[in-house]
């Protein structure tokens, strides 16, 4: 027999939030309650009786206020689902049901109870078929192909020791000897870079002390010379930026550097036939990169030019829990980077807000990109799936059983899968694209 339709009153709350106040019929409620009995007959345990056997009467004379309260729960789980779908309705969030704790329940009585979800925002779906894109000129020319090309024969240089007097290029061995120009203690980082015995410096751009190409030039193996050396704002040893140091160096040794030569056998010393194929496959490898960082553009294009649709509503709930996990992963950066819980904590009111707007944009994008993922018939398949675990795993080095099993108890699967979906919806979006080239670098 078909259940009794329930009484449904369906109130917005807020944008993106529902409210139902539901009534079932009295029907229902003897329904649940007699299911409950029966349940409590097939296991109740009284004496002098076999479980299963016991009379109605007694069993709810001693479980008489359970049986009521298991009714209200099995009524409650099988009246949210209908009502839902009574609604057409599509929870985003689990529904929670108002003063479940206080909720009254009678066999002979109608029940009711008030549920509160999210739901999905509504939104026209913008015109993604034919957007008009454009592909970044490629970059590779025969200039920067030969830049690549020197670089590699640059990390091929080799060093001889001459006896002649040190000139830009060389490597030297010296011994180092510095301190703070106002008397001030280097740190022990600074200390390390400052003092030292037989330590190479190389007379080059970027000078590894200010100043030592200038100074040290000129001067062969068994001398020494002092100079001040002011190191600029943004030296790498945060001790020594800006200041000012009076250094002392004595050469050990000067050495000159040979810088290789590409040659058909250096070429083969590094897997090609010639020098010539080396050229080409250093092009080739050039392209490939170029190309995927000018894909790569087409699709942040598509992408921005999606997300520049006017914002719509989010449900509450889900944006609440982006805005944490945003935050803590603002949080946990910033702890990573250096900075003490207290420095961290001031920034709390900047950081909730850099959280919520990054959360609104994930948001945003997930709903876009659903929709458009929806009208193109887009779907992820098992096989797809499994190939992105497998990668997951591969990179982690895990298994693929172990990778399956923390994101379903992370909760995170379906953000895979989201996440598989969301870049075919950007696939299908660019195949659909007007791209036009961007005009060639000259």
């Amino acid at each position: 027999m078909e259940a009794a339709k329930l009484n449904v009153l369906r109130e917005t709350v807020e944008p993106c939030r529902v409210k139902l106040s539901v009534e079932a019929p009295v029907e229902r409620s003897r329904q649940a309650y007699q299911a409950a009995v029966v349940e409590f007959r097939k296991h109740a345990k009284i004496d002098g009786f076999r479980p299963g056997k016991t009379p109605p009467a007694l069993v709810l004379r001693q479980f008489g206020a359970k049986i009521r309260e298991d009714a209200c729960s099995r009524l409650v789980r099988e009246l949210v689902d209908e009502a839902v779908k009574q609604e057409k309705l599509t929870p985003e969030t689990r529904p929670t049901i108002e003063n479940q704790d206080k909720l009254v329940f009678a066999e002979d009585a109608p029940f009711s109870f008030k549920l509160t979800f999210d739901i999905a925002p509504e939104f026209g779906v913008p015109d993604y078929k034919g957007v008009a894109l454009e592909r970044p000129a490629s970059t590779v020319t025969e200039a920067s192909v030969a830049k690549t090309i020197a670089s590699i024969l640059e990390r091929r240089t080799t060093y001889e020791t001459v006896t002649r007097p040190a000139r830009e290029g060389d490597l030297l061995k010296a011994n180092l000897s510095g301190h703070l120009a106002d008397g001030g203690e280097l740190s022990e980082d600074a200390k390390f870079l400052l003092n030292a015995s037989d330590r190479w410096l190389p007379l080059r751009v970027p000078e590894m002390i200010p100043g030592a190409n200038a100074a040290l030039a000129g001067l062969a193996a068994g001398q020494e010379k002092e100079f001040e050396s002011t190191f600029p704002e943004d030296y790498f040893e945060k001790s020594l930026a800006g200041k000012t140091v009076m250094v002392k160096v004595a050469i050990v040794e000067v050495q000159e550097s040979k810088a290789a030569e590409l040659t058909d056998d250096l070429a083969k010393q590094m897997g090609a036939e010639s020098a010539e194929e080396l050229k080409t496959r250093v092009k080739d490898m050039m392209t490939a990169e170029d190309d995927r960082r000018r894909d790569l553009a087409v699709r942040e294009q598509a992408v921005q030019k999606l997300m520049a649709v006017p914002d719509f509503p989010l449900p509450p709930a889900l944006l609440y829990r982006e805005t944490v996990d945003a935050y803590m992963r603002i949080y946990e950066t910033a702890m990573r980077g250096g900075k003490k819980e207290e420095e961290v904590a001031q920034d709390k009111d900047k950081n909730l807000e850099q959280a919520r707007a990054i959360a609104s944009v994930s948001l945003k994008r997930h709903y876009l990109f659903e929709a458009i993922a929806k009208a193109e018939k887009i779907e992820v398949g098992a096989a797809e799936m499994d190939g992105a675990i497998k990668s997951v795993a591969t990179a982690n080095k895990m298994t693929d059983k172990n990778v399956q099993r923390r994101l379903m108890e992370n909760g995170r699967l379906d953000d895979l899968y989201c996440e598989l979906r969301d870049r075919k919806t950007v696939e299908r979006v660019v195949a659909l694209a007007q791209i036009s080239d961007a005009p060639a670098v000259a």
